[in-house]
């Protein structure tokens, strides 16, 4: 794939660097970045080739390349003026992109060269602090914080971002994300704090750790379940004594509901 002498023989024969390739709609500098074929793109954009051509998803070469974590060839594609903040059907950026597959190296080329941060949730619920958050690498996440300021506007996307940290089960993320101002007793859309993420994965330690940043574990989702609750009706004894050792309420009321949940848990 990587033959840049037989690519400069076919543009030679006026063959135009910016074809697509019919079936996905790629230019041939956006297969080469995405395949790390770095003579290849040398031959392409000395002969022309577009950084700003988009295929069928408006990804550019620069999406294909942070994506795949190639750090010479997004170095390339900057030394060529690539734009930083395309963003592409799925309304994500090549700064997200990088952030979603955990490049910390191209995350930092990239900010390093003034790519646009924004703590602003596009329609997916995404950004790329909450995309980093759900690889659950710390490293990722501590380099966009650095990027994030420390004010209430950004407290929706920290929120999110927290989540996704727990869902990936990465306590340095989580730590990282409720120091920078997380809060660690919101609810989502569906009115379940996130105590009831670490439950549902069965993750203790992850209970453990949100406890121990202020985490209230008597709290009850939109069924009306407590995290004790939920941890018992799915027969997760690891996660009942980790709750119980952590201070929940074994007053009469909880004990009657855990009891019902068990036995409807037997009858299934």
């Amino acid at each position: 794939m990587n033959d840049a002498f037989r690519v400069e023989r076919l543009i030679q024969r006026a063959v135009s660097p910016n074809t697509l390739n019919v079936a996905e709609g790629k230019s041939a500098l956006m297969i080469a970045a995405e395949n790390d074929c770095y003579e290849t793109m040398q031959v392409l954009l000395d002969h022309g080739a577009s950084v700003t051509q988009t295929d069928k998803f408006d990804n550019i070469a620069l999406h294909y390349a942070a994506l795949a974590g190639h750090f010479n060839a997004v170095a390339l594609l900057l030394d060529h003026h690539s734009p930083l903040n395309v963003v592409n059907s799925s309304q994500c950026t090549p700064l997200m992109s990088a952030a979603k597959a955990g490049h910390a190296a191209i995350i930092r080329l990239l900010l390093n060269n003034d790519a646009e941060m924004t703590w602003e949730l596009n329609d997916n619920n995404e950004s790329a602090l909450t995309l980093a958050a759900s690889t659950g690498c710390p490293e990722t996440v501590e380099l966009i914080l650095k990027s994030v300021p420390r004010n209430s506007r950004c407290v929706g996307a920290l929120n999110v971002a927290l989540r996704q940290a727990v869902k990936s089960d990465s306590k340095a993320a989580v730590q990282m994300l409720i120091n920078h101002g997380a809060d660690v007793n919101h609810s989502d859309e569906d009115n379940s704090e996130v105590i009831f993420e670490a439950v549902k994965r069965g993750c203790a330690r992850m209970a453990r750790c949100l406890k121990a940043n202020g985490a209230q574990i008597d709290v009850f989702d939109k069924e009306g379940y407590t995290p004790l609750m939920r941890a018992t009706k799915a027969n997760d004894v690891e996660m009942v004594v980790t709750l119980i050792a952590l201070g929940t309420d074994l007053g009469l009321r909880y004990l009657l509901a855990i009891l019902c949940v068990h036995f409807k848990y037997l009858e299934t």
